[in-house]
């Protein structure tokens, strides 16, 4: 896996057996790691602080260093490098098996994903068999995973059991929970803008399969100055059962929080006897001014 960064890029190998390995280059693609150093931090089982030094091995021309191995959902790997190019910093968030599950997931997925939005207006993306939305309210910070059918509707999670990781203002790992009614999956977050990066961990019975969101083998993974995944939206009001409560455009027209147009009301039989509508209620049945126009 390799990481654009500000100073340079680093091809990451992070083994099961946690040995971390970094090829570092400058700016323009050539190596620097023989004249590079630096530190990898991550937390133990107890929560406690724990480092290796990244030391160049002639062997393997590489900075080399051993870590943890990753046996949790998302194991968070946060480094230091420090080069002829100036300081690469940032964070590795490596499911159990290290960087090659992310590599194998997906090969075996055929579709990565789509860039249309979701039914709720999130981003959708394939982690193997399951083609899943995620989108967070910008309000109340809840984010949530739905699960998608071939049709792209919202079907129950069932029994699964997803972790996100996610790289945005800081890195966090959230562990998310059923909702009450099975629809869904929800956590909270601490994150103020959209992430630049985002892996998503599922369960299902005995299998457990992981992808980075819009991340495919061969290709770099821009960490500073590249795309943010635009899945923070600005009042959502979620409904019961997954669906989106019913939002007021134009002319009473009904939208979902990707812009989606449902119906359109153009009028009421339950108006008051001032021949006028209600606001927010569609058109005017008179001709006053002032009335049948919709409030936001």
């Amino acid at each position: 896996m390799v990481e654009v960064l500000a100073n340079g890029m680093i091809a990451w190998r992070v083994g099961a057996d946690g040995k971390i390995v970094a090829e570092v280059e400058d700016k323009d693609g050539k190596p620097i790691s023989k004249d590079a150093q630096g530190t990898v931090t991550w937390k133990t089982d107890s929560g406690e602080p724990a480092s290796a030094k990244l030391a160049y091995d002639d062997g393997t021309k590489a900075l080399v260093a051993t870590g943890p191995a990753p046996k949790a959902d998302i194991t968070e790997l946060k480094y230091e490098i420090t080069g002829k190019s100036g300081p690469l910093t940032g964070v590795l968030q490596v499911p159990v098996g290290g960087t090659s599950a992310l590599v194998s997931n997906a090969k075996a997925s055929t579709d990565a994903g789509s860039d249309a939005p979701g039914p709720n207006g999130g981003i959708v993306q394939v982690v193997g068999n399951d083609r899943i939305e995620i989108v967070a309210d910008d309000e109340s910070d809840e984010v949530r995973v739905y699960v998608l059918d071939a049709q792209g509707k919202v079907t129950p999670a069932g029994s699964r059991k997803i972790t996100l990781g996610v790289d945005a203002d800081s890195p966090e790992v959230i562990v998310l929970v059923p909702s009450s009614d099975g629809q869904y999956l929800t956590g909270k977050w601490k994150a103020k803008t959209d992430p630049s990066r985002i892996t998503v961990v599922v369960h299902q019975g005995s299998e457990t399969r992981v992808a980075l969101v819009g991340w495919k083998p061969g290709t770099k993974l821009v960490v500073l100055g590249g795309p943010r995944w635009k899945v923070k939206k600005h009042g959502l009001g979620w409904g019961h059962g997954g669906k989106p409560v019913e939002l007021r455009g134009k002319d009473g027209a009904v939208i979902t929080p990707n812009g989606v147009v449902l119906k359109v009301n153009i009028g009421d039989k339950h108006d008051d006897d001032d021949g006028d509508d209600d606001q927010g209620h569609g058109k005017r049945k008179g001709k006053g001014k002032g009335h049948g126009r919709d409030h936001k």
